[in-house]
């Protein structure tokens, strides 16, 4: 049986070792150390930035090196040499957009430091690669310090409102300028974060709950790490593959992202030239596309050259998507031009102080469209809603193709910084953003659309979801908030609408007393376990099976269903219309329940699991709860098992010292043979968070082991 313990091999020429409370990390130049909490959540201290990185990278090999490394694959548009004609349009997408070319351009144009970074951190990766040569998958590649930069942006890039755009108005857009489009690799739109400001805690501290939701795997995948090297000390997660965390605090600012409505991107409709197709019309006069190629290799088969065509849209490379006859759609990106700026800014956001110190970076505008809520340790506040949004002239419609034969067309520039959303210490003393419109985000919101550009809001009157009403209903009421009280919230499992359903059935069981006395002991039984039912999807509560299985019934009958949900939405109580489908489908899910599970009498958890490998424990949370959970299909047991909702939870009290909790699903290794391949399941199962040991002398006391590596050995 191979052997894996966190990079122990006998050929190394530094040691793992056990550390005791009494003792500290020693830093050099040179030199960093990994050290492992017994989460195996890695801790990387060091003298120099250059050397932290380094051990990052390892750490991440360690952890995910085939997920690692497979996305790095997918950033340099090589899948389909190792997987074949099936994926070359994903290459030929990434290709299309410039990825890794843009990339690389963008580092060489980096500061100095920035550039010793992340070449260590590839290094890093590289360095645990050759200390475990068998692990080397046949097909990697060198490892260029522009590649993480390629991933980040292939990762988080956003255009496909203008393909949208351009196929809405006609245009035949092939495949591959389709796929691996931010949109559908961009987490669910169900995450949650708030903020409070001092007077509303017991602690008379700022706090951040920060809890982004997602899939677990594939494009979902968190990596967990604390960092502290050169001056910088953070602890947060980052998406694999990227240096740098997206929920994460320092000692001086916290902060969490969730998904807003955003349109950073335009189609644009041209005409080129008859005789020489890759000449269009601008202003009157023709001008030259530019024509980049690329070849990929493809497994067994005949390798694939394709060109590529791009106008100079708004000053920027702007690719054609689509052509018929002499028209040609041209889809224009804030963030074409913008590689490796995100990076850059996330880097700079490492060094902030304070809140001011915050916005100040975030006044390079690269942040992908997303809400920030942020606090500082001295006490403050903030919500942005962060995005480069073009400024685009009036008069044209913009949800469709536009003309792109005439600079009328052209963007202005973007909105600053300080134009966008955005609002610091609220009267309120909380702010909650769960995916809804500003206007939502707690009473009496000031962040109303009348006092913003409409591209600057995009958002509707009715962005509003159960999950912000919670939260608001919840935080508004708290004033003197605990980290117990912000794990219950956290971690709160009452369904949406499941004060609406229960009574509905309670009346009509009641209109209905005749065809009720006339039924069997354990359809009574189980109808007045729905009528009864309190509304939380709680692992332990039987009630909750039966009330999913019912109402999975009730939407059988798709037509009248879709009538009761309207009114539920509308917080109306469907009435005697639907006693009939109310009453009927309690029978129909004693059938399914039977059917499937061989029992009425199951719980919520017996069915509903988190775990991977031989880990499978019951789960409470479901689609229109606050954790959102989504299950996938049974299995040969009737279990169904979570992939996607609450992913990476963090809790951050800003007391002297710090006080931070998390938890990431599954666990820290996505190795099978690693005692944290699914272990912080149980923290998800059980609704716990872990302290982050933020400090050294806290790690000190939960260390499982140290690792002790020269950087200046590659």
């Amino acid at each position: 049986m191979k052997t894996f313990f966190y990079g122990i091999i006998a050929t190394l020429a530094t040691a793992t070792s056990s550390v005791s409370q009494s003792q500290t990390i020693q830093r050099s130049v040179g030199h960093v150390s990994i050290v492992r909490d017994e989460w195996g959540v890695p801790h990387v201290y060091a003298s120099r930035e250059e050397d932290g990185y380094y051990g990052l990278g390892y750490a991440l090999a360690q952890d995910r090196l085939q997920t690692l490394l497979g996305r790095y694959l997918a950033a340099t548009s090589r899948l389909a040499s190792v997987y074949g004609r099936d994926s070359l349009d994903k290459d030929l997408s990434k290709l299309k957009w410039a990825h890794l070319d843009l990339a690389r351009d963008s580092y060489r144009r980096m500061p100095k430091q920035f550039q010793r970074d992340y070449a260590s951190f590839v290094e890093g990766i590289e360095r645990y690669v050759a200390d475990h040569p068998a692990e080397r998958p046949s097909w990697m590649m060198r490892l260029e310090p522009w590649i993480p930069i390629a991933w980040t942006r292939s990762w988080i890039f956003y255009w496909d409102e203008a393909v949208d755009e351009c196929t809405a108005g006609g245009a035949p857009v092939p495949t591959d300028a389709q796929v691996t489009s931010a949109r559908s690799m961009q987490p669910l739109a169900a995450s949650n974060a708030w903020v409070l400001s001092p007077w509303r805690t017991a602690d008379n501290a700022a706090l951040l709950v920060g809890d982004s939701h997602s899939a677990f795997t594939g494009n979902g995948e968190m990596f967990e790490f604390h960092f502290d090297a050169g001056g910088i000390t953070i602890t947060g997660t980052a998406g694999t593959g990227t240096p740098w965390p997206i929920v994460a605090h320092t000692q001086n600012v916290a902060w969490t992202t969730t998904n807003r409505s955003y349109d950073a991107a335009d189609c644009y409709l041209i005409e080129t030239d008859s005789a020489n197709p890759r000449r269009y019309r601008y202003d009157g006069k023709w001008r030259d596309m530019i024509v980049r190629s690329a070849t990929v290799q493809v497994k067994d088969g005949a390798s694939v050259t394709r060109s590529f065509e791009y106008t100079n849209h708004n000053g920027m490379l702007s690719p054609v998507v689509a052509r018929k006859g002499t028209k040609a759609w041209i889809a224009s990106s804030a963030y074409m031009d913008q590689a490796g700026m995100i990076d850059l800014q996330m880097y700079r956001r490492l060094r902030a102080k304070n809140i001011d110190d915050l916005l100040e970076i975030e006044r390079m505008n690269e942040t992908w469209p997303t809400n920030v809520l942020a606090a500082d340790s001295h006490g403050n506040t903030l919500y942005l809603r962060a995005g480069r949004i073009p400024i685009r002239p009036d008069g044209f419609d913009w949800a469709k193709p536009v003309n792109g034969s005439t600079s009328a067309t052209t963007w202005k520039g973007f909105y600053a910084a300080e134009k966008l959303v955005q609002l610091k210490n609220p009267s309120s003393g909380y702010m909650q953003n769960n995916n809804v419109a500003p206007e939502f985000m707690m009473e009496s919101s000031p962040l109303t659309p009348d006092k913003y550009p409409a591209d600057v809001y995009y958002d509707s009157h009715t962005n509003n979801n159960f999950r912000s009403k919670r939260a608001v209903d919840i935080l508004s009421r708290t004033f003197a908030a605990t980290f117990t009280d912000m794990q219950n919230l956290l971690y709160d499992e009452k369904w949406d609408q499941a004060d609406i359903w229960p009574e509905a059935l309670r009346r009509s069981l009641t209109r209905k007393a005749d065809f009720v006395r006339a039924q069997s002991a354990e359809w009574r039984k189980v109808a007045q376990r729905i009528a009864s039912f309190d509304g939380f999807a709680s692992k332990e509560s039987v009630g909750a099976l039966s009330y999913l299985y019912w109402r999975r019934s009730l939407s059988e009958n798709a037509a009248l269903n879709r009538e009761m949900v309207g009114l539920a939405f509308q917080d109306s109580i469907p009435g005697e219309k639907y006693d009939s489908s109310l009453t009927g489908s309690v029978g129909r899910a004693i059938h399914l329940m039977k059917a499937e599970l061989h029992s009425t009498d199951q719980a919520f958890g017996d069915v509903h699991r988190t775990g991977r490998g031989t880990v499978s424990l019951p789960l409470g949370g479901y689609v229109g709860t606050m954790r959102a959970m989504t299950y996938g299909n049974a299995d040969s047991l009737a279990r169904r098992y979570v992939f996607s909702g609450q992913r990476q939870p963090l809790i951050v009290i800003f007391t002297n010292p710090i006080q931070s909790w998390s938890a990431l699903n599954f666990g820290q290794s996505y190795r099978p043979d690693s005692p944290h391949f699914a272990d912080q399941s149980a923290l998800m199962s059980e609704k716990r968070l872990k302290s982050t040991w933020f400090y050294e002398a806290d790690l000190l006391k939960h260390v499982s082991t140290k690792l002790d590596l020269d950087t200046r050995k590659h």
